[in-house]
């Protein structure tokens, strides 16, 4: 699969709160980089495991992933995870081998953040 499928897959996992499908795209084995004035700190399954305890707080909660460039092996995607009542916006660069996320890179929600991960995108 493409970066850009794996994303979408995850995505689409997220929305059906298929846990299991989930963690097949991201583990402990996903490196974790957050660029975010507050960082997260941690690998992909306790990232999924925050993301997990979200969705099962807000039954409304979906999560959107737009992917705005990508290669085979890379995406650089606009997340968002909410509901009506609001959303968090991240960019990120997510790094694809064998079907699996081995390295998501977060950066801010604004145009500011857009360009950071843009810039370090285009960098790779």
């Amino acid at each position: 699969m493409t970066a850009a499928e794996v994303c979408q897959r995850l995505c689409d996992a997220l929305n059906a709160r298929d846990w299991t499908a989930a963690a097949a795209f991201l583990d402990a084995r996903t490196v974790v980089q957050d660029h975010r004035e507050m960082p997260f700190e941690g690998d992909g399954a306790r990232m999924l495991r925050i993301w997990r305890s979200t969705f099962d707080a807000v039954s409304t909660g979906r999560a959107d992933f737009e992917v705005l460039d990508a290669t085979p092996g890379r995406a650089l995607v606009r997340t968002s995870f909410g509901d009506e009542q609001g959303q968090l916006v991240v960019h990120c660069i997510v790094d694809v081998a064998d079907d699996r996320i081995t390295r998501f890179e977060a950066f801010g929600r604004d145009s500011a953040g857009e360009a950071d991960a843009r810039a370090a995108f285009s960098a790779r």
